[in-house]
């Protein structure tokens, strides 16, 4: 079994990654369309190895690799990977498709540059929509990411928005982060609900499982 499964819901209640950006660590709100918006609730933390596959990663593949560093040219479907060990310079590196995050607010863990540490202020750290457009009619994915935080109540991990209904285009926004003390995954009126924060300052890995063929969307914690 890989990790702990938090609960099983129908995919087609989950939005597509291609229809907005995937901020890291802030959420987003936009009061007017068009312009960028305002960021709040920013993540004071680590995060390590982020994984994203146009594809349904199985348990199997998921558990093998948990620890451990990933070849791009060994797996179809990944299309972002960014495994965050540089431990210098201003840009967070991509190694698929070269779509690398210009770095700010944030400070390397060194020596060996094993993760980067947010500072709970002002950053933007963005994946375009556009990374995650694609063709073919199975819009699948997986998500993956390494997480630490910090002793807060309400902040977000990854998010194209609030996640909840009463925001615009509310089925076509994704929140995954701690909301009142509980690690949730929601869009619209649907949620994945952990009982438990992990606001602990200890290491956590959260890998979220988008299957439409088998509509089911599953997530995991290590």
């Amino acid at each position: 079994i890989y990790g702990s499964q938090l609960k099983q819901i129908p995919a087609s209640s989950m939005p597509a990654l291609a229809n907005d950006n995937l901020v890291l660590g802030a959420k987003r709100y936009i009061e007017t369309p068009g312009t960028a918006g305002t960021f709040s609730q920013y993540l004071k933390g680590n995060f390590d190895e982020l994984r994203i596959w146009h594809s349904t990663m199985t348990g199997d593949m998921l558990r093998q690799n948990m620890y451990a560093r990933v070849n791009p040219a060994d797996y179809d479907g990944l299309v972002a990977y960014y495994p965050m060990d540089e431990g210098y310079g201003e840009q967070m590196q991509d190694k698929t498709l070269d779509n690398n995050l210009t770095m700010n607010e944030v400070k390397w863990i060194t020596p060996e540059g094993c993760s980067f540490r947010l500072t709970g202020k002002h950053f933007t750290h963005e994946l375009k929509r556009e990374m995650f457009e694609r063709t073919s009619a199975d819009k699948s994915y997986t998500l993956s990411l390494w997480f630490k935080a910090k002793n807060r109540h309400n902040f977000p991990i990854m998010a194209s928005g609030y996640g909840v209904k009463n925001e615009d285009n509310a089925n076509q926004k994704l929140f995954i982060g701690v909301r009142d003390d509980n690690l949730v995954i929601s869009s619209d009126t649907t949620n994945i609900v952990m009982n438990r924060s992990y606001a602990d300052d200890q290491w956590h890995q959260l890998t979220f499982v988008v299957d439409r063929p088998a509509n089911m969307a599953s997530a995991y914690k290590i």
